[in-house]
Order: structure tokens, then sequence, then C-alpha cells
């Protein structure tokens, strides 16, 4: 008798909530180290034509599965971030969804990718562009969604917006995330990520600046909690903080943080 699979488990998370017609997302409880640090992880979920497709994966209970599967069918995963992909297998392998991903994860090499993506790929929704990061050491990408309606930035690592809303972080995890400078704006380029996707004597600034030419006006990432308004005029200031700052005083806010604190 085969023994069936086990994945990790579904977490507590909120009801499943609209930001804009078929944009959904849901927030769930990850433990970042078990018993001891907890924070949250997003997941966005674009729905088209009856199809699902479900960004920065997170598994749900039961309950929150029944909500899904009334928005309709998840045929893929995107995995924007190399540090994501906890829960890839389980809907690869429970609901024959499709991965594709920005890249291959040395964290998660396991569900084998069905489509690598590259920056300005077609995506499977309209009105949609495919961000991602040049030069980067770890693979990261964006979705720019409903580009005719203002625009909605989804990303992974590369920025989060946590605001004041930090729904499921435990003090220690707040407090290393303020050690961290995960809360200097509201909205931040994240300095775990950015000390190590960039390479040694090199700089992101100038994709930082080419993201930056996309027009948005709300953004959500795989932490925090959705910008609903003036997103990228957030994203210009977590910009000027880390960049300018690093020109100004030739040193960076983030250096020595590192993501290997844990992956998703």
């Amino acid at each position: 008798m085969t023994r069936e699979k086990k994945y990790p488990k579904a977490t507590p998370h909120t009801d499943i909530e609209e930001i804009a017609p078929d944009v959904f997302f849901v927030r769930s409880k990850h433990a970042y180290t078990p018993g001891m640090l907890f924070l949250n992880r997003v997941m966005v979920i674009i729905r088209n034509k009856g199809e699902l497709t479900l960004v920065n994966s997170v598994r749900l209970t039961e309950a929150g599965e029944t909500e899904l599967k009334k928005l309709g069918e998840p045929k893929r995963v995107i995995r924007l971030g190399s540090l994501h992909g906890r829960d890839d297998e389980y809907y690869k392998k429970v609901f024959n969804a499709e991965l594709w991903a920005i890249g291959k994860s040395d964290t998660y090499p396991k569900p084998e990718i069905d489509k690598v993506l590259k920056d300005g790929d077609d995506l499977p929704f309209p009105d949609s562009y495919l961000f991602v990061f040049q030069g980067s050491k770890l693979p990261e990408g964006c979705l720019l969604v409903r580009k005719s309606e203002g625009g909605i930035l989804i990303c992974c690592d590369s920025l989060q917006h946590m605001a004041d809303d930090r729904l499921y972080f435990n003090f220690p995890m707040t407090m290393i995330s303020h050690m961290l400078g995960l809360f200097k704006t509201p909205t931040v380029i994240g300095g775990p990520w950015l000390a190590d996707a960039t390479r040694e004597g090199e700089s992101l600034q100038s994709e930082f600046e080419r993201l930056l030419t996309l027009d948005f006006d709300q953004h959500i990432a795989a932490h925090g909690v959705v910008c609903k308004e003036n997103a990228k005029a957030e994203v210009q200031v977590a910009f000027d903080y880390v960049f300018k700052e690093e020109e100004d005083e030739g040193s960076s806010w983030w250096c020595g943080a590192s993501s290997t604190l844990g992956s998703f």
C-alpha cells in the first residue's frame, strides 16, 4: 500500500478578501522559527474565465479550500521569489496545477517547474505585465495586474507593505523586524532580501528605478497587508530611504541583514 505523501499543514488564515474584480488575497500564520517567531504569508488569487492563478502559494484549511473552489479552479501557481514555495508541491500534486516560477530555487528545488518566467513574458490573464529583476542573485519578480484600472503591483520579498497592520506577527518577530528595518517606512524594500540578492560590488538601484517606471496605485507582497492607494508614491519613499541614503552616507542601512533567517 502506497503511503500518502505528507505536505506541510495548513495554518490559521483570514477569509479570502477581494482587492479588485477577480483579484483576491488571503493572509496566513507562518512559523519563521517553530514555536518562537511568527509572521504572516500572503497569497494572491487572480481569476480569469473561471481559472485561478495562485501567486506566492499558501495552503488553506479545508474550509478555506472550499471557499477557494467557489472562486474557480486552481490551474497554476506563480512563484515570484526563490525563498517562497513551501506549498507549491501541494497545489501541483493535489490540484494538478502547473508551477510557473522566476527561475530555480535552492530552497525549494521540488517540485519541477513547468514554466520558467522571464521579464515581459505573457501571462494567463489580460491587462498585466511581468517584471523580473535583472542581475539579482535570487530569482525575484513582480506582477502588474489590472493596468488599465490604476494597477496592482504584486511582489514577493523585494517590496513589503507593513504599515500598522501586523496580523500574525508575534512580539519577538516584531522586534526583530524593527531591528532589520522592516518598519522604517510603511512600504519597505526588503533589507534581508536585498542583502542576499545584491551581487558583491553591484547594486539593484537601477532595477528599482526601472520598476518605478510602471504605473500602479495598489501594492501587495508575500508578507504584510495591501497598500490600497498611492502605492507608487510609497515605493518611491522606500527607494529614497534605501538608495538615496546609501549615496549620501556611503553605506546602507541593511548591511549585514540576511534573508537566510528562514524560508516560506
